[in-house]
């Protein structure tokens, strides 16, 4: 996410709706990124000007996951999260609230995991 992952940057680039549905060669929209980020507040608005243009939170990439298995997979490289488990767990927190599909599962290398398995492996905060 070209906004250095803070809600900050976000809004000073004026990022129109229409771009938040503009996909990456991997299908991946804004909200994908945002999940990683680790900032809860750039999460909600993003997803709240996602769904504007028809985005919902359960939204798939071309490998089938969602945000909030993206977001059970940590933080991405250039999150600026302070705590990343407390920062991570807040965000998924944040999407199951918003009614992300929890039961979504993904084949993956070792089998076909939900996000508490993605979760679990990844050692995110136990109270996931």
């Amino acid at each position: 996410m070209a906004c250095g992952n803070t809600l900050e940057v976000f809004n000073l680039l004026k990022v129109t709706d229409e771009s938040l549905g503009a996909k990456d060669s991997l299908g991946r929209v804004p909200l994908h990124y945002a999940a990683t980020s680790g900032q809860v507040e750039l999460v909600k608005v993003v997803l709240e000007r996602s769904k504007r243009i028809g985005i919902s939170v359960d939204f798939e990439d071309n490998d089938g996951w969602s945000p909030l298995l993206w977001a059970t997979r940590g933080l991405s490289r250039n999150s600026r999260a302070g705590d990343p488990k407390r920062s991570q767990y807040e965000v998924i927190q944040f999407l199951i609230k918003g009614q992300a599909n929890v039961t979504k599962a993904v084949k993956i290398a070792f089998g076909v995991w939900t996000a508490l398995d993605i979760a679990y492996y990844n050692r995110a905060d136990p109270e996931v």
